[in-house]
């Protein structure tokens, strides 16, 4: 997904012609320091939310110690909106000495307002940070490469590439960013921040392995593939395809692995039906009708033939039939 930030140099942005463009995020500046506030900032993240993107927001950090960093924190906590996706503290100051407990000070504050990061370069992160940093997701920034340098994290969240992008609806140069295999920040049903946890992203995949043949990596990271496998899902279920795991899509998934009898003898589930048809190749409707019982028993009929098996050719989905869908 393709993103930008923005701040008070970029004075007015029409958000509306980012996002036809085909950015899917932008990320706002909100303050710096202790005392200042961008006049665009919230008028930014909320034009960003009426326009269905993912709304970040930042701080310009100018802490040299950590007194000062939660200070900072609380300047930013008071001046941030509260419907934002995610948060960020932008570290990039002149400061000397290891700065990972003012950093992780600062981002434990904020991140009671939304899921936070920390913005860095890899040579600050070599200077001035240690491994406890990796606590937060990283948005790097590392431009003319073709991939970033990642020290410490190996992975991120966001890649600021280049800081001059020309980008319909903003004025002047903006820096452009893409989102990385740690993006797991989305957008819910209101608009608050959701960051799947590691296991749910992990029992997320092996379902969509086992159900759809994902061929994901199991690896709990929410990345491209993931999302793309979730909206395919969702796609074969009827559900909107926005690649968010939601309520819906779990019960959806949960509908299925409950191997409900469904058949011409028993009453239909629309998601349970909606596999089965996708299973034995006929129009995915939700509705088991005549033609879904017909393929059905093509099914049965092959399994025995090529496996052995001793299903009844009966049209209806049972616990046998169930296991032979998933196993063959």
């Amino acid at each position: 997904m393709k993103g930008i930030d923005i701040s008070n140099l970029n004075e007015t942005v029409n958000i509306a012609s980012v996002k036809s463009a085909g950015y899917g995020f932008i990320i706002s500046k909100i303050t710096e320091g202790c005392t200042f506030i961008d006049k665009y900032g919230r008028q930014n993240v909320a034009n960003t939310k009426s326009n269905g993107l993912i709304a970040g927001a930042y701080h310009f950090a100018r802490f040299m110690d950590k007194d000062r960093a939660i200070e900072e924190a609380e300047f930013f906590k008071a001046n941030c909106p509260s419907n934002v996706d995610f948060v960020v503290l932008d570290f990039e100051q002149q400061c000397h000495g290891d700065m990972t407990d003012a950093c992780l000070a600062f981002l434990d504050i904020i991140s009671s307002i939304a899921p936070a990061l920390i913005y860095c370069n890899p040579n600050y992160i070599n200077l001035y940070l240690n491994f406890r940093i990796t606590k937060y997701p990283l948005w790097i920034a590392h431009y003319g490469v073709s991939s970033p340098s990642v020290p410490k994290w190996g992975s991120y969240a966001i890649w600021q590439y280049s800081e001059y992008g020309s980008v319909p609806g903003v004025s002047g140069n903006v820096d452009l960013n893409v989102s990385g295999p740690n993006f797991n920040f989305k957008q819910n049903e209101n608009s608050a921040a959701v960051q799947e946890s590691s296991g749910s992203i992990t029992s997320l995949q092996s379902e969509l392995n086992s159900m759809i043949n994902a061929n994901l990596v199991v690896d709990g990271i929410s990345g491209l593939a993931t999302t793309a496998a979730v909206e395919n899902f969702q796609n074969l279920m009827g559900l909107q395809a926005d690649g968010i795991a939601g309520d819906n899509t779990w019960n959806a998934i949960n509908q299925i692995r409950s191997y409900l009898a469904d058949g011409v003898n028993y009453p239909h589930y629309e998601y349970a039906t909606r596999w089965i048809q996708w299973r034995v190749g006929t129009g995915i409707d939700g509705i088991f009708g005549s033609g879904t019982e017909a393929k059905v028993k093509e099914f049965q009929q092959k399994v025995n033939s090529d496996h052995g098996e001793k299903l009844s050719v009966d049209g209806i989905v049972g616990k046998e039939t169930w296991r032979c869908m998933f196993e063959y």
